[in-house]
């Protein structure tokens, strides 16, 4: 069963626009709201799993591979911070 849409997203679009996304929706067999929403969530999806993800090269993969296979070390300032009581509340 398909969930039952309340929200509304309203676009402005010039004519040829129109027109261009009217037919491309025509021509997979959807309508123009479900060829818009269905267009706009695959480009957000991407949009977000670039800012999710790190491309690194060789070379600096292999330097961030050394450093985290390192053991931490543990300095003044991180033992100060871990000290310090948290002021976070998690939900569970």
């Amino acid at each position: 069963m398909t969930e039952m849409k309340a929200e509304r997203l309203q676009v402005r679009v010039d004519e040829s626009s129109k027109r261009l996304l009217e037919e491309a929706a025509s021509a997979v067999s959807l309508s123009t709201s479900a060829f818009v929403l269905q267009a706009g969530i695959q480009r957000a999806e991407e949009v977000m799993a670039e800012r999710r993800m790190i491309k690194l090269g060789a070379t600096s993969a292999e330097a961030f591979a050394e450093v985290m296979s390192a053991p931490a070390e543990v300095n003044e300032r991180l033992l100060d911070a871990l000290r310090r009581p948290v002021k976070v509340k998690w939900l569970d």
